[in-house]
């Protein structure tokens, strides 16, 4: 018997964050081989009895990675595959899907899973759009997210940082602003 387990998270504020930093170096791939995703999948779903891909051809590997809608992120761990997860935006264009997360067996016990959740989590609703703040979108049903003022260009960091240096007299090219 497999078990398949689903999270819908409606309320982003009401997702518990890893308290965990990610330690992990986590970056997207954009044109990963047919062999590295086969490698990902199967070391990371093996124990786990991921079974779906396996009869996978390079061919349908690579049909996946190309899809405009798909992302694949991997984490490492000095220099070495420790996990992945893969997003899939639906066709709606503002609901994400985490179509497969995990860790490879020497990277499990490293504290690393919960703080590369939050990492895909947080992956997603940006892949949501700006939409996906709304209370109408599937992503996020609740306009109460402390994300919304990080992603506003006012009070993001490089916007702070300029009225910092402007307040303090300090040299400063406002043509960036």
């Amino acid at each position: 018997m497999i078990t398949v387990w689903h999270l819908e998270i409606l309320d982003r504020a009401a997702f518990q964050r890893s308290a965990e930093p990610l330690r992990f170096r986590l970056k997207r791939v954009t044109a990963p081989s047919a062999a590295f995703l086969r490698f990902l999948y199967t070391a990371t779903g093996g124990d786990w009895s991921w079974t779906d891909r396996l009869p996978w051809t390079d061919a349908e590997w690579l049909a996946r990675q190309a899809d405009p809608a798909v992302e694949f992120w991997v984490a490492n761990d000095d220099g070495a595959p420790a996990g992945y997860f893969e997003l899939a935006r639906h066709e709606d264009g503002r609901t994400v899907e985490l179509a497969y997360f995990g860790l490879l067996p020497h990277a499990v016990g490293k504290k690393q899973g919960g703080a590369m959740l939050t990492a895909a989590v947080d992956r997603m609703y940006s892949a949501g759009g700006a939409s996906s703040i709304y209370a109408s979108h599937p992503l996020q049903r609740h306009f109460r997210d402390v994300h919304v003022a990080t992603q506003h260009v006012m009070v993001a960091s490089t916007s702070a940082t300029m009225a910092g240096r402007i307040l303090l007299d300090v040299p400063t090219d406002v043509a960036t602003l």
